[in-house]
């Protein structure tokens, strides 16, 4: 799984107004969102998925730094819907 900080060749400004678009469009719910590890987390084969270590619930609204993270294969992230 990609490691890094970018998550596309496109400058710093555009990955940040396509984050800000991503937002718009899986706002979700505001008061909380998914969360899991990606260290620690195991790769099954059969099911074709990673199984995500240390899932949880994170009771605020996802901010840019969690989606850059996300994005750039740091973390794990789930929209809540209502």
């Amino acid at each position: 799984m990609s490691s890094n900080n970018d998550f596309s060749t496109a400058s710093a400004q555009r990955q940040g107004e396509i984050i800000q678009k991503l937002m718009v469009l899986f706002k979700g719910n505001e008061r909380f969102h998914g969360a899991a590890n990606v260290v620690g987390s195991k790769r099954d084969e059969d099911k074709n998925k990673w199984e995500p270590a240390h899932i949880r619930y994170e009771f605020t609204p996802a901010t840019e730094t969690e989606w850059r993270a996300h994005l750039s294969g740091q973390r794990f992230w789930g929209c809540a819907h209502y």
